[in-house]
C-alpha cells in the first residue's frame, strides 16, 4: 500500500542499505502516485531524478525526471539545480540557459539573482558568443550589485572585444571608483590609461590616470616615463618635466640618470625657452655621467652662446670620451681648432686640433683648408703646400667658387716656396675655371714674368 507511510519508510530503508536501486525507483513512482500535494509529488519525483544521476549514471533518464518534477511543482529548486548540472555536463547550453532563466525567475535574494545572471553571462559569452546579450546580462547584474569584481571584469572585456571604447572607458572609470584593493586599482588605472591613449586620443586625461598610478607605485620607472610623455602630448610641459625629476629620483643607472636630464634639459630649453634651467639640467646630466655626448653638446652650444668659448671648449673635449669611432672624433678635433682660431684668437692651439681631426680622418677638407690658412700667415708654406699637395685630388668635386679659391691659394704657397712651375700650374688651373678673374690672371702673368727672369 504506497500510502501506508510508516511500510513504505521502512521499505526505503531496506532498499537504500541494499543499493537496490531500480526496487528504489518503483517505489518511489508509486509512492508519487498516491500523494496528492503538487510539492510533496515533485519532491518524490526529484529522488527519482536523483537515483538516476547518482546511482545509475543515467544522465537522460534523470533529466526526465527533473523535467516531469518541474511540470508538477515549476518553481522546484532542486529539479532546477539538477537540470543546470546535467545540461552543463551534457553540453546541452541552450536548455541550460532556459534554466538558468527559469531559476531566475523564482530567485528570491539579491545574492541568488547575481549569481545566476553571472552564470548566464558566462555561458552567453563562451558558449554562444553572444557578447551584446552576456553584457544585457552583466548591466542587469551590476544594477544589483555595483561593485562585483567578476561581473565588472567580464563587462570591461566584453567592451574591448567589441571594440565599444567610449563605453570601455566609462565601466573601467566606474571600475576604478569602487575598487578598494590597491594592486587591482593599478592594474584598472593602466588600463583605461592605454585605452585612451591608443583608442580615445585623451592624453590629457591619460596623464591623469598615470598621476594616479604613480601614487600608487611611485618608484615605478615605467610608470613616471609614460606620465611625462602623455603630459608632453597634452602640452603640460611643466608637468612632463616635475614627473622627470621624479623619474631621475629613482633612477640608479648613472648613465639612465644622466639621460633623464637631458631630456629635461631639452624641455627647458626647446619649449619653455628657459636656458638657465636647461643649462642646469645639463650640468646634472654631466654630473651624473661624465661621458653623456648630448649634454656636453647642449652646453658647449649654450656657452659658445654666451661667448664663454673656454667652457665651450671644455665641453667638446668631454665629447671627445664618447665619441664612436674616428670620424666623429675628427669632427669634433676640427670644431675644437675652429673655436680656438676664430674665437680664442690661438692660431697655434688651433693647429694642434686641426692637425689631429687630419690624422684622424685624412679627407676631413673643414680641417684642412683652416689648417693650411694658418701656415701660410705664419709663413710656413712647405706645411701648407703639403697640405693643397693632399687635397689636390678632391678639387674637382668642389664647386666653382671654391675650385678658385683652393687653385689661388695653392698657387701662392708654391710661388713663395719658389717652385714656379707648379704655381703656374694652379693659376692655370684657376684661370680653366674661370678666365675672366682678373686677380688670378695678374697672379698668373707675375709667375711667368719670374720665370722668365730666372731664365734670363
Amino acid at each position: 500500500d504506497p500510502a501506508h507511510q510508516q511500510s513504505v519508510d521502512a521499505l526505503e530503508r531496506i532498499l537504500i542499505r541494499t543499493e537496490d536501486w531500480d526496487e528504489l525507483i518503483e517505489l518511489y513512482t508509486a509512492k508519487q502516485e498516491a500523494l496528492s500535494e503538487a510539492h510533496d509529488k515533485a519532491e518524490t519525483k526529484f529522488l527519482i531524478g536523483e537515483i538516476y544521476e547518482d546511482r545509475k549514471s543515467n544522465d537522460q533518464s534523470a533529466i526526465e525526471a527533473y523535467k516531469i518534477a518541474l511540470e508538477i511543482e515549476p518553481g522546484h529548486t532542486l529539479s532546477l539545480k539538477g537540470l543546470e548540472r546535467l545540461y552543463a555536463k551534457t553540453g546541452e547550453f541552450k536548455e541550460l540557459l532556459e534554466t538558468l532563466e527559469t531559476q531566475l525567475g523564482h530567485a528570491t535574494t539579491p545574492r541568488q539573482q547575481v549569481s545566476l545572471l553571472l552564470r548566464r553571462a558566462q555561458l552567453l559569452e563562451e558558449e554562444f558568443v553572444e557578447r551584446e546579450k552576456a553584457l544585457e546580462e552583466l548591466v542587469q547584474l551590476l544594477e544589483i550589485e555595483p561593485d562585483n569584481e567578476e561581473a565588472l571584469t567580464a563587462q570591461a572585456r566584453l567592451l574591448k572585444a567589441l571594440e565599444q571604447w567610449e563605453s570601455l572607458d566609462a565601466a573601467l572609470d566606474k571600475h576604478i571608483s569602487v575598487t578598494s584593493d590597491k594592486e587591482r586599482k593599478a592594474v584598472l588605472l593602466e588600463d583605461r590609461a592605454n585605452l585612451l591613449v591608443d583608442h580615445l586620443e585623451n592624453p590629457g586625461l591619460a596623464a591623469d590616470m598615470l598621476a594616479e598610478l604613480a601614487e600608487l607605485k611611485p618608484e615605478d620607472r615605467i610608470v613616471l616615463n609614460d606620465l611625462a610623455r602623455q603630459r608632453l602630448a597634452a602640452e603640460n610641459v611643466e608637468g612632463a618635466i616635475d614627473a622627470l625629476k621624479k623619474l631621475t629620483e629613482v633612477t640608479e643607472e648613472d648613465m639612465a640618470k644622466a639621460n633623464v636630464w637631458v631630456r629635461i634639459g631639452e624641455l627647458y630649453e626647446r619649449k619653455l625657452e628657459e636656458h638657465d634651467e636647461a643649462e642646469a639640467a645639463f650640468r646634472k646630466a654631466l654630473d651624473a655621467d661624465k661621458t653623456n655626448a648630448v649634454a656636453a653638446a647642449a652646453l658647449q652650444e649654450r656657452y659658445a652662446e654666451k661667448g664663454d668659448m673656454t667652457a665651450a671648449l671644455a665641453m667638446l673635449e668631454r665629447q671627445l670620451d664618447s665619441a664612436s669611432g674616428d670620424l666623429e672624433q675628427s669632427r669634433i678635433y676640427n670644431e675644437m681648432g675652429k673655436v680656438c682660431r676664430e674665437k680664442l684668437d690661438q692660431p697655434e692651439r688651433a693647429v694642434e686640433y686641426f692637425e689631429k681631426a687630419l690624422e684622424l680622418d685624412k679627407s676631413n677638407s673643414d680641417a684642412a683648408e683652416p689648417l693650411a690658412e694658418i701656415h701660410r700667415a705664419a709663413g710656413r708654406w712647405d706645411a701648407a703646400v703639403a697640405i693643397y699637395d693632399r687635397f689636390s685630388d678632391a678639387v674637382d668635386a668642389m664647386p666653382a667658387e671654391k675650385k678658385i679659391e683652393f687653385y689661388d691659394a695653392w698657387g701662392e704657397a708654391n710661388r713663395a716656396l719658389g717652385d714656379l712651375e707648379k704655381a703656374q700650374k694652379a693659376f692655370e688651373s684657376a684661370v680653366d675655371v674661370d678666365a675672366e678673374n682678373g686677380a688670378i690672371l695678374t697672379k698668373l702673368a707675375d709667375v711667368l714674368f719670374d720665370q722668365a727672369g730666372r731664365g734670363a
